[in-house]
Formats: structure tokens, C-alpha cells, sequence
């Protein structure tokens, strides 16, 4: 998403972008935060829990 820069895009089209791929994969984007905090303190072994198919079925 941010390719070649270490910057924060501040455009609205790059979260257009990022909003419209979770649309189109049936993701909810809060997907990517809560992954961001887990992903620090979840063990190797567990991290295919945090794949967006795994991470959709936890949250039923």
C-alpha cells in the first residue's frame, strides 16, 4: 500500500482503495487494527489466525 515510502498517505483514494479491497473480499476493516495489536504478542505457531479467512470466523 505504501511501497517504497515510509510516509503515511494522507490521500483519500489510498483508503478508497484499502476500504473497496475488504468490500470486495468480504473483510471488515477493522481487520487490519486488531491484527496490529495481536501480532506483537501472538506466537509464531498461531499466527494463521490472523489471516482475514481465520480472523472472519473467530469473530462469529
Amino acid at each position: 500500500m505504501f511501497v517504497g515510502s515510509h510516509k503515511p498517505r494522507k490521500d483519500p483514494p489510498y483508503y478508497i482503495a484499502y476500504l473497496g479491497t475488504c468490500k470486495l473480499h468480504h473483510i471488515n476493516p477493522t481487520w487490519l487494527a486488531d491484527v496490529l495489536t495481536r501480532i506483537s504478542y501472538n506466537r509464531k505457531k498461531d499466527i494463521g489466525q490472523l489471516l482475514p479467512h481465520n480472523w472472519i470466523s473467530q469473530q462469529k
